[in-house]
Formats: structure tokens, sequence, C-alpha cells
């Protein structure tokens, strides 16, 4: 097991590590690493030939991203004396023979190192600790979060979405039902240098009672499926149960204005649609609610997906777990599965429900989503006449593509798509008058002055423009096409 005999000591061997070009431009530049080792060892051979030099990047990565033995008289002549006496102390490494092998790997994670088990020696533990999976990259990169903050990360597990957040959180706290969680996240804390943040082992928001946040990350377990064997990633109660407690429970430890994030799956149900049960589940909380939704997965294609995943992680037979799976959905009426992110913030007054679907290109993304909420917001809380007396300004990076088809007029436009490069999947069919106005758009005129140029090109009466520029505006807003000027026009 992990330990911090003291913070000093754990960080020189995060030091040692990083002065080393132990990260992922090293990796990955100097060694083509991008993949660490397979429970089931079927990558073990290319790995150990990518590691097979004698100085000192090759020697950490198979130690430490490969989690492979590697013999003692090598390590002592590239490794100094003090940092494998620190890494020992600390049980980051241990002795076998005339081999040192590490008991966990170190996995970099946008600037951060993250200790977690190594996959050769997870055996049938339950309470693994894990390192960073596509679902902590993605909650990372869409965090709304922003300067002093108070942060709580829910099943924080190696801690590494805590440690993330205190580059910018005036205080944070990283809560885990897994016993074993707390040593590991303490050791990454120390071994990134990031001290003040407070780990307490406890099932969900019952170890901060009566507390409030600015901001909440949730990354729990999610997988559905009739096993419940992994603490890291199976969902204790049925189905979607639990990312439905948190959800309705989330805004009882927020702020005003706090948002609650959550990386997460849901089930679709015969005669019950996914949208419908979700805003159940934010129906009292008094949090505007922006759902930042996936592909939707049959039962048969998210079984396969998952135990194609066990197998590779733990080893075992991937038919038996998925046969399991199949039996636990067609038993419960499940016809589908989705999953993403549910961004909720606590605000006073009549809250809205958006969904949008999701492409998370780029990689800081918080301030799209903040964006979008901006957006909403200014819709929900202004009336015709204030939205018309608005100025708007379409987005830096809208696109518009148009199709043209041969008529007996020649060639013509037949349909007209407006889309962004951004983390959602806008597209807005426009027809190709409604398209050409959308320059109008520029951030110096009003609505009413728009409506104005539409009544005169069309041409239509004024009143008739106005709507359908309000109908537009509506449109263009919710999809995040255009963001209204701080100016307004009297």
């Amino acid at each position: 097991m992990l330990r911090t005999p003291s913070f000093e000591t754990v960080r020189t061997t995060g030091k040692f590590l990083a002065d080393s070009g132990y990260d992922v431009p090293g990796l990955a530049d100097g060694l083509d690493l991008t993949d660490s080792l397979y429970a089931n060892l079927e990558n073990l051979a290319p790995l150990l030939e990518k590691t097979a030099g004698d100085s000192i990047l090759p020697v950490l990565a198979r130690l430490f991203f490969v989690g492979w033995p590697v013999d003692e008289q090598l390590c002592g002549r590239v490794i100094p004396e003090r940092i494998l006496a620190g890494a020992f102390e600390s049980g980051l490494l241990r002795r076998s023979d005339s081999k040192i092998e590490a008991v966990a790997i170190l996995l970099p994670f946008r600037g951060l190192l993250v200790a977690c088990d190594a996959p050769r020696l997870r055996g049938e533990n339950r309470e693994l600790i894990i390192g960073p999976s596509p679902s902590t990259h993605l909650i990372a990169r869409l965090a709304a979060g922003g300067a002093g903050e108070t942060t709580l990360d829910l099943g924080t597990g190696s801690g590494v979405l805590a440690l993330e957040a205190a580059r910018y959180s005036d205080s944070v706290t990283g809560i885990d039902i897994n016993p074993r969680f707390q040593a590991f996240a303490e050791f990454n804390a120390a071994l990134n240098g990031i001290d003040g943040v407070r780990f307490v082992c406890g099932d969900a928001f019952q170890p901060v009672n009566e507390r409030h946040f600015s901001r909440i990350i949730a990354n729990p377990p999610f997988f559905l499926g009739p096993a419940k064997e992994y603490t890291y990633s199976d969902s204790p109660l049925e189905l979607d149960g639990f990312t439905r407690y948190l959800a309705e429970q989330a805004h009882a430890y927020l702020e005003e204005g706090g948002y609650f994030q959550m990386i997460c799956e849901w089930v679709e149900l015969e005669g019950q649609p996914w949208e419908k049960r979700l805003r159940q589940w934010a129906a009292s909380s008094g949090c505007d609610v922006l759902v930042m939704v996936g592909p939707r997965l049959s039962p048969i294609n998210y079984a396969e997906k998952r135990s194609q995943e066990a197998k590779r992680l733990h080893g075992g037979s991937a038919m038996d777990l998925f046969s399991k799976r199949i039996a636990y959905f067609e038993e419960r009426g499940v016809r589908g599965i989705l999953g993403g992110v549910i961004s909720m913030r606590k605000r006073r007054g009549a809250n809205w429900f958006s969904s949008v679907g999701l492409n998370p290109t780029g990689d800081s993304l918080g301030e799209t989503v903040r964006e979008r909420f901006r957006s909403l917001d200014f819709l929900a809380m202004h009336g015709e006449d204030e939205l018309l007396a608005a100025k708007y300004r379409l987005a830096a990076d809208a696109g518009l593509d148009q199709r043209q088809a041969l008529t007996p007029e020649g060639w013509q436009i037949v349909s007209s798509e407006l889309s962004r490069k951004g983390c959602f999947q806008d597209r807005l069919g426009l027809d190709g008058v409604v398209a050409g106005f959308l320059p109008l758009f520029d951030g110096k005129r009003t609505v009413f002055e728009i409506a104005g140029f539409v009544a005169e090109s069309l041409p239509c009466s004024l009143e008739e423009a106005r709507q359908r520029c309000l109908q537009l505006l509506r449109r263009l807003l919710q999809s995040g096409f255009v963001q209204p000027m701080n100016e307004r026009a009297g």
C-alpha cells in the first residue's frame, strides 16, 4: 500500500520524474507510449520492446508506465539512491529477488502524475484504484469552474479531479467510499506538490453534511449491469438509481449560483423517453439543467462494449459478462442507454432544462458550457420586446453549409445548415431566405432593426417580420449560435 511518510519525500520523487521527461510528450514522442499495460497482458511484448533501453526514461517507463519489474542493478545505475530510498519508503517500489517492481503505476494527466494500481498486480481486488479514464478526461475538459471556487469532488478515486480543481479553487474536498482511496489520493497530492486538499472516506454527500460548495464535480460509478463487483465503476443501485440520487441531492450542497457537473449514464425504458426521466430528476432541485448527451446505444451494443472493456482491464470471459448484462436489461425493460454530462446550476426563479448533443472537440471546454448557460439564461429571463431590443453577434466559429441541386431554373440552393466547431453538436437547418439574413446579426443592429430589413426584402408586414425574426432568434440562442451584446438599444 502506498504511504506518504512526508510530503517532501514523495514530492521529491515527483520532481525527479518530471525533470527526467516522464510526461505525456516524453512518453509519447520519445518512446511512442500512449497505452499502459492491459490486465490480460495482450500488449506486453510491444511495451517491453519500446522500453528496452538502459537510459533513464525507458527504465522509468518500464517501471511506472508498463508496471513491469526492472533489474535492480540497472535501476541503481540510472536512478539516484535518494530517489530509490524515498520510493521504497513510500511503498511505491519494492524488491522481488534481483528485480525492483512498482506497486503502483504513474500515469500523466494534464500536467499531473497519477498513481493507481498496477494492472499486473490487480488480481481479484474489487476496490481497485484506476488511473484517469476517458470519462475523467471528458469531465475535466468540460469543467465550468473558475477562480476562487470551493470545490467538492465526488467519487474522487485517485484524487485526480480534486488535484486538477486545486489549481483554481480556494478549497477542495475529495470523497470516495473506497477505503483504499485515501492513501492513493494523499500520495498523489504530495507527488504533485499540491497541499491543502482534504480527502474523506464516505458515501456520497454524507461526509460533508450541511456544507455548501460553489462547484461539485462527480465521476461516480455508473456502469449499468447486474454485477456490483468493482467499487470504481459499477453502479451500486439498480440501473441508473445512483446517478439519479446524486442529481436529486446535489442542490442541497450547492451555494446559490453554484454548479454540479456529473458524467454518467442513464437508461431509456419502455414508454419513458429519457429526457422526461431526467426532467423528473431535476424537477424539485431549483436548478437550471443542461444535459450534454452522447450517442444512444442499444442494450446489445452497450453490453458488448462494457464486456470487452472488463475483459481488457480485468481478464475473464467476455461472453459470460455479456449474457448477464443482456438478461438484466431485458428483465427491466431497458430499450436504450445514453451517457454524457449533466450540468446543474442552482438559481432562484423559474428554471430551464435543455439538452444538446455532445461533440467533445478541443481541450478547455468549460467556457463553452458557461456560454451556453448565459445564452439560455438570457432567453429565459427576457420578454419579447426585450429580446427584440437587444443586439446580438453571430458566434465567431459558426459556419453555413449549403447544398445546391440542379432544378429546371438551374443550380439552386436546396438546403442550408448552420453549425459550430465547438463541443456541442449544434446544427440548425434554415431555408435559403432566412440564411441570407444571418450576417445582420453583427452586434450593431437590434432585432427591431433587422426586422425592418426583413420586412422590406420579403416583402411582408413589419409585425410578421418581427415574429419571424423572434422565432429565428430563439432558435439561435437555444443552440448557442448568437450571443447578446452588453450594449442594449433604448
